[in-house]
């Protein structure tokens, strides 16, 4: 099981991460994009529970989906962990 967590966690920190260095955002914002990729993650289907989202299996609710925009679109491409520090951004913009 601590593999699955941690790489539940991983995927969570990466995908903040992309989030956050895309959409420019003071660093004391960082808890929200948290929060709003988690929030994505949760109303997303997943194959262990038949395809049912985590919040409708939690809530027997459908799940809906209307108020989520767009957060942030822009390619970035991989900086090596050895060249890169824990919390630094491990992406740069592709972008000109």
């Amino acid at each position: 099981m601590d593999s699955f967590v941690s790489k539940i966690i991983c995927i969570i920190v990466e995908a903040t991460n992309n989030m956050f260095y895309s959409s420019k955002l003071l660093i004391i914002f960082w808890v929200e994009v948290d929060h709003t990729n988690t929030h994505i993650l949760n109303r997303g289907r997943t194959m262990t529970l038949f395809y049912k989202t985590p919040y409708e299996a939690w809530f027997a609710i459908k799940t809906n989906v209307v108020h989520i925009r767009v957060f942030g679109c822009v390619a970035f491409t991989h900086i090596p962990k050895d060249v890169c520090h824990k919390f630094f951004a491990k992406s740069k913009s592709v972008s000109s």
